[in-house]
């Protein structure tokens, strides 16, 4: 019997792209439930309810809730993948992966900090100590890079997914210079060849669309 694996969500959400990115190359089909951040149903009882953080996405498995979606990443491989390549079970190449889904939440934390302000705010663009935070932060993953074809060597792991998710992000709001960070680009290169890249594909486009509205 299929899990019946529920996902609060919204289409353009990063974290959100990174489940739906997992979901497809783990082969789970998810019930998808919007929550429209814009008008606010992220902070009613119920959802507060299965998630005090009132953020998406959140995972409903039969019941067993998980929110954070590097949290949910993490359940999913363990319960649901036919192998451990995407997160190993052995502690140091765990422990590897961890370090790069926590370097993750701190790039995904400097460009929320960014657009949060210019989509619920009324902050019009971009200070140049926010630019130059996440072009720092572009530098160090072209130095974790460095002769690998993925963030740990040749295997693709959750981090890779959730870190895709970000920077495609946040190249839209600060340019990624590709031809500076060559390394960055063939990276986004082999994830966008990776047969489960489409949900991260539409929903950056609908991402790009919003923000085009309030930066330009």
């Amino acid at each position: 019997m299929a899990p019946k694996l529920v996902l609060y969500e919204i289409i353009a959400s990063p974290p959100v792209r990174a489940v739906k990115m997992l979901a497809k190359a783990l082969d789970l089909e998810l019930e998808l439930k919007t929550v429209d951040l814009f008008n606010k149903e992220q902070y009613k009882p119920e959802y507060m309810k299965i998630n005090p953080t009132h953020t998406v996405p959140t995972l409903d498995d039969n019941g067993q809730i998980v929110w954070d979606s590097h949290a949910i990443l993490i359940y999913l491989v363990d319960k649901y993948a036919k192998n451990d390549s995407m997160y190993p079970k052995d502690l140091v190449k765990r422990a590897i992966v961890n370090q790069f889904l926590f370097c993750d939440a701190s790039i995904f934390d400097k460009f929320v900090g960014i657009v949060k302000p210019i989509l619920y705010g009324n902050v019009k663009g971009l200070a140049d100590w926010q630019k130059e935070s996440l072009i720092d932060s572009f530098e160090a993953v072209e130095r974790i890079l460095e002769g690998k074809k993925f963030l740990t060597g040749n295997d693709v792991t959750i981090a890779d997914i959730s870190l895709v998710v970000t920077l495609s992000s946040a190249n839209l709001v600060v340019p990624i210079d590709f031809k500076k960070f060559t390394k960055i680009a063939a990276w986004m290169k082999n994830m966008e060849s990776l047969s489960y890249y489409e949900p991260n594909a539409v929903g950056l486009k609908v991402h790009a669309e919003i923000l085009k509205k309030f930066i330009n």
